[in-house]
């Protein structure tokens, strides 16, 4: 959005986690909602596991907080919106990207339809395709926060950065905080419930399409038999009729010197 630190005059978080609420898989659907200089909202989202639904439920979050208009208000005063995902892995392998931006626009001369709907996807497993635009902005430096593992990297970062030294600061006094702590393990085992469902989804899919590949060659060889076994027929035939004309005998007299019975014989088709 590239934001100064001036052009914030207020934030409003209008979903704030409720400590010591029961965790389930609704929990973390939308991380944070945000009310910028009560002129812009913005949804905040952190995904670790690829449930391969993105472009469909980030299009659903971002039309619901579109609906903003207050009853009786007129349409051209609907809020500006931005959905903002921070995605653990590649959106689109086929075109991958660190920090993408979608709007309506006409397919054929790309002009935009509106400004005010706005999807953006950070990849931050994608950082080496940051752009020098994407460094100016300080984008790449916040996805590094993201990525740090240990309180030790964060302080190391903070030392630079006043802003995030505060961030980090009340992060770790949360962090200290029992609830909190029950909620972090709670979305770890979420995720890690998660990570095993993949898993085992893949596991089924990869068996059967090993069946279906085992079936396929089954059919196929049963097919083969088949049709070596028409050709066979065929083939026996063809001998005894020309082996009963060769030697001006019966077919009957044919089919004893090649040692099948006539009633075999007669049954070839």
């Amino acid at each position: 959005m590239k934001l100064e630190v001036g052009d914030v005059q207020d934030i409003v978080v209008q979903n704030p986690i409720e400590l010591g609420e029961a965790i389930d898989d609704k929990t973390f659907i939308l991380d944070i909602n945000v009310l910028l200089n009560n002129n812009t909202i913005i949804n905040l989202e952190m995904q670790v596991l690829d449930l391969k639904d993105w472009p469909e439920r980030s299009l659903s979050y971002l039309a619901r907080s579109y609906d903003n208009v207050a009853k009786g208000d007129e349409y051209i005063s609907v809020k500006p919106v931005y959905h903002i995902g921070f995605l653990n892995y590649t959106l689109f392998p086929e075109s991958p990207e660190f920090f993408a931006r979608y709007q309506m626009m006409n397919i054929k001369n790309h002009h935009v339809y509106t400004t005010k709907f706005n999807l953006y996807v950070v990849d931050l497993t994608q950082i080496k395709l940051a752009t020098q635009e994407d460094v100016d902005t300080g984008l790449v430096y916040w996805t590094q926060v993201f990525k740090a593992k240990t309180w030790e990297e964060l302080r190391q970062m903070a030392e630079r950065n006043q802003e995030l030294q505060e961030a980090t600061e009340a992060l770790y006094v949360y962090n200290q905080d029992e609830i909190v702590k029950q909620q972090c393990r709670a979305r770890q085992d979420y995720y890690n419930h998660e990570r095993g469902t993949q898993k085992r989804l893949e596991e089924a899919r990869i068996a059967l399409e090993e069946s279906k590949a085992v079936i396929a060659a089954q059919k196929e060889l049963l097919e083969n038999q088949k049709k070596n076994s028409k050709k066979d027929k065929a083939l026996l035939k063809k001998s005894v009729k020309l082996l009963a004309e060769k030697l001006h005998i019966s077919e009957a007299e044919a089919c004893k010197q090649i040692g099948i019975s006539l009633e075999a014989y007669q049954k070839l088709k």
